[in-house]
């Protein structure tokens, strides 16, 4: 009697997860296809150029993938609001691997453009900038796998005693890769770590605490790119070219 009164209570528990499971799933589908409909709505718009009313619809897409972020940063642009333009393509950029990173990243330098100020990019930028655009296609877990692989066969042919051109150069390669994999596993850990602020209001201050009634110890513009290093709620605590302080989190765009 009480085995089967046990039974029936793990029944009924099983029964209580499936059909949650299943609510669950079924609210899942229907914002995802009010998210298309949206979408797709929202296209119409951005092709008749009707730039604020597609804007409309793409912010009130829930989940934005990159294609959102992509076009809500050309309307932004086309109505000439260039700070939220910059943090709409960041966010794409995040999303995107390869060209379609480069792709963004010629639409920020369009903002720079339009506001007469020209785009400085050191060398070593540009080249850490093309590594990261290498790895961006892979996970972090992908790229551990890839460099336990390449590190595990440079052990092995390390052990191996044979003596010849052709051992030499297998030996070499697998050590090379190994060497490959650690610095774009470095560079994604450190891309997909940062987190930035675009400033979006006309110009921000910087205080030297979480409230605006600390000391104020500078001032950003807009358009500016900020690296965030801590939250508090309405605040961020950024770092400039000049030192750091906190802003209002209302006058910045996250990104990461």
């Amino acid at each position: 009697m009480f085995a089967h009164h046990g039974e029936s209570i793990m029944i009924f528990a099983y029964v209580r997860k499936l059909v949650i499971s299943l609510m669950v799933l079924s609210v899942l589908a229907v914002h995802a296809q009010r998210d298309e409909e949206l979408f797709l709505h929202a296209n119409v718009l951005y092709e008749q150029q009707e730039w604020q009313h597609a804007l409309e619809l793409y912010q009130s897409i829930e989940r934005k993938g990159s294609s959102v972020w992509y076009n809500m940063g050309n309307c932004f642009y086309y109505i000439k609001d260039y700070p939220h333009a910059h943090a709409a393509w960041k966010k794409a950029e995040r999303g995107l691997s390869g060209q379609w990173r480069r792709a963004c990243r010629e639409q920020q330098e369009l903002i720079g453009v339009a506001l007469h100020v020209p785009a400085h990019t050191s060398f070593l930028r540009r080249v850490l900038q093309y590594i990261i655009d290498c790895a961006a296609g892979l996970s972090l877990i992908q790229l551990q796998l890839l460099l336990l692989c390449a590190w595990y066969s440079a052990l092995l042919f390390s052990t191996l005693a044979i003596r010849s051109r052709l051992y030499a150069i297998l030996r070499v390669a697998p050590m090379s890769m190994s060497a490959v994999c650690a610095v774009l596993l470095i560079a994604a850990w450190y891309d997909r770590s940062q987190v930035i602020a675009i400033v979006c209001s006309d110009q921000a201050a910087l205080f030297a605490g979480p409230d605006n009634h600390y000391e104020t110890v500078g001032n950003v513009r807009a358009h500016e790119e900020l690296k965030v290093c801590d939250v508090r709620p309405g605040w961020c605590r950024v770092s400039t070219a000049s030192g750091s302080g906190w802003v209002d989190a209302h006058a910045i765009e996250t990104v990461g």
